[in-house]
């Protein structure tokens, strides 16, 4: 096992120290953010420019930046680190629940991974590596309270540890919502089978590690005010999309063809063959939108068909095994034992199924399956479970005698092998997007220089460009965003924008043949062209004022 988390890890230390993936604006606010906590003692509670998603990942992220500097390098090692922690976590859980082989052909295949799952697990959005290690622990540790409690007796120890579940239950809902459903099964778990102590000291001890854990957002609520309060704020999130999904006239089924023909393929390691566009409802009828529906349908069929088994076969196991005439205490060790086992692949097979579910039921799903598919990159921990009806039809391992069961056998080997080579396959590819990611972090490079070297240090840009300009230049560079009609734009840290405004002749830098450039083109540059200059930098287009003596 070990061997295989050091591949892995191996791996993701490789691309990252190619520039792969490219980084953005998205992930420069995390390290914005780790910056300032290391440095200089900030300690923000949301993701800047939010009011609901928590900063555990760059105050994780402050020590690494402090001990190799400030740079992506730096903030992508805890990410490794990270996932690394979230393999030998999946190990322990994937043994208790099933089998140690089980568990160790899963860290096989999560050693590798398709473009997109290797994109989450490497770039820095702040949160998502974070909530796989916190999901696992989660449902480790409820488990282990679950198996013990028959013959558990009140002890420091195990006071602790329903403190910990409490304070891991508070950071998990701190840090991102989605982890709701984990939060709320493994609760269930210790609910059915720890009333005991429940009933006394075990729940208040809860209560206090979860109140402790979500104290942040919490306090932050409190002292904000009521219109920016973290329900308002994710209430707005969806109700944007909604908005956008309405004013585009798009209907719901679409929901359903976003999410379960793009979203679930891409979290869950299918190597994307077509784009959303080449899908049915998102874009006008092409030969190869019926190639994109089969093998993107197909992948997703197989996946919700292998959740159902197990689902299925958990129920039924856990239906068998329940106290008829006597109670749960009462029950022979194994018994009790196999009980709280099934409950718990129910538990985390319920876990992913909700996140799906609601996924499904989101505007998101209509209106933008790409970047919001990874929403679902979570639901990677339920794949011990999703491999059991296989395993389990693999055991013992032995060539069968009836003809019928050797078809079933090579087709368990053969799915098994498939899911394995998709996987492989994927990084392999990743492997191949490396020079695409150096061409660009070179051209990115090729701007800061240009910029640095002509004394630009105060601009305007659009969005995407901003927050990584000033991070990739440890903020020797201060950028203020505009929108696609040169009005001030998302800009998650004010102050930046206050030094741009207080320049005398900041410099205006824009994508080629972006909206911001057409438009300061059109309204700006050509009406006054002799007061700029304008140059064309690796992609970007450059506008500077005219002067004598200007300053940044």
């Amino acid at each position: 096992m070990l061997a295989l988390v050091i591949l892995a890890s191996l791996i993701r230390f490789l691309l990252i120290a190619y520039h792969w993936p490219t980084t953005n604006s998205d992930e420069g606010v995390i390290d914005l953010m780790a910056l300032h906590i290391a440095y200089r003692g900030e300690h923000p509670i949301f993701y800047y420019g939010q009011a609901y998603l928590g900063s555990l990942e760059a105050h994780l992220a402050a020590p690494f930046v402090l001990l190799f500097g400030p740079s992506v390098f730096s903030v992508r090692l805890l990410l490794i680190a990270l996932y690394a922690l979230f393999l030998v976590l999946l190990y322990n859980l994937a043994s208790r629940l099933y089998t140690r082989k089980l568990a160790l052909f899963s860290v096989l295949l999560l050693s590798f991974g398709s473009l997109d799952m290797i994109l989450q697990q490497l770039k820095a959005f702040g949160r998502y590596p974070d909530i796989l290690v916190l999901n696992t622990l989660l449902l480790l540790l409820a488990s282990h309270l679950a198996l013990t409690s028959p013959l558990a007796s009140p002890a420091p120890r195990r006071w602790g540890l329903f403190f910990l579940m409490g304070l891991l239950s508070g950071i998990a809902i701190w840090t991102d919502q989605i982890t709701l459903p984990f939060v709320g099964c493994a609760l269930l778990l210790l609910a059915l089978f720890c009333r005991r102590e429940l009933r006394g000291w075990g729940l208040g001890l809860l209560l206090v590690g979860l109140l402790i854990g979500i104290g942040p957002m919490i306090y932050a609520n409190l002292t904000s005010p009521l219109g920016n309060n973290s329900l308002n704020a994710i209430l707005n999130v969806n109700g944007a999309m909604a908005n956008e999904m309405a004013a585009k006239n798009i209907p719901s089924v679409r929901r359903f063809v976003g999410s379960l023909l793009f979203a679930l393929p891409a979290a869950t390691g299918f190597n994307q063959l077509c784009s959303p566009n080449q899908l049915p409802l998102f874009g006008p009828a092409t030969p190869t939108m019926l190639a994109c529906t089969l093998t993107h349908g197909l992948w997703s069929l197989g996946y919700l068909g292998l959740g159902g088994i197990a689902t299925t076969q958990a129920l039924i196991s856990a239906w068998r095994l329940r106290p008829r005439e006597t109670t749960l205490t009462e029950l022979a060790p194994s018994d009790y034992r196999h009980l709280v086992i099934e409950c718990t692949r129910l538990a985390l097979l319920l876990s992913a199924g909700s996140i799906l579910a609601l996924y499904t039921l989101s505007a998101s799903a209509a209106v933008n399956p790409g970047p919001t598919s990874r929403y679902l990159f979570s639901m990677c921990l339920a794949l011990p479970a999703l491999l059991w009806p296989l395993w389990r039809g693999l055991l013992p391992l032995t060539w069968p005698t009836l003809w019928r069961a050797r078809a079933l056998f090579t087709l368990r080997i053969a799915t098994l092998l498939f899911i394995l080579s998709m996987l492989v396959v994927g990084t392999v590819r990743t492997f191949e997007d490396v020079p695409n990611a150096q061409e660009t972090f070179q051209k990115q490079e090729n701007l800061i220089n240009y910029l640095l070297s002509h004394k630009k240090t105060r601009i305007y840009s659009d969005y995407w460009t901003c927050n990584r300009l000033i991070f990739q230049t440890t903020e020797q560079i201060a950028c203020s965003v505009l929108d696609e009609q040169l009005q001030s734009g998302q800009n998650r840290y004010p102050l930046y924008t206050e030094e741009v405004q207080k320049a005398t002749a900041p410099a205006y830098v824009f994508i080629q043949d972006s909206a911001q450039a057409r438009a300061f083109e059109s309204q700006t540059y050509l009406p006054h062209a002799l007061l700029y200059q304008r140059a064309t930098v690796s992609g970007y287009i450059i506008y500077i004022k005219s002067c004598k003596v200007c300053s940044t």
